[in-house]
């Protein structure tokens, strides 16, 4: 997911490079904006998918040990 979003994040870049010789300087200016708050939104996603990732194992770790523990 980390490396789709880069390639995204990436892409995103470039157009808007391309865009900023034909568009004026207000309109650069808000499409910057728009794609920093984006930018900003995947990398919150990208965090909170890690802490999921974390919960969601730790909870299994503990799963695990307790059927382990109660067949003994």
């Amino acid at each position: 997911m980390a490396e789709k979003t880069t390639a995204y994040i990436t892409g995103v870049n470039s157009a808007v490079e391309k865009l900023s010789t034909s568009l004026s300087p207000a309109s650069i200016e808000g499409i910057r904006e728009i794609f920093d708050n984006h930018a900003a939104k995947f990398n919150a996603l990208k965090y909170a998918v890690i802490w999921a990732a974390a919960i969601i194992s730790v909870s299994a770790l503990l799963n695990v040990t307790a059927f382990v523990l109660r067949g003994l």
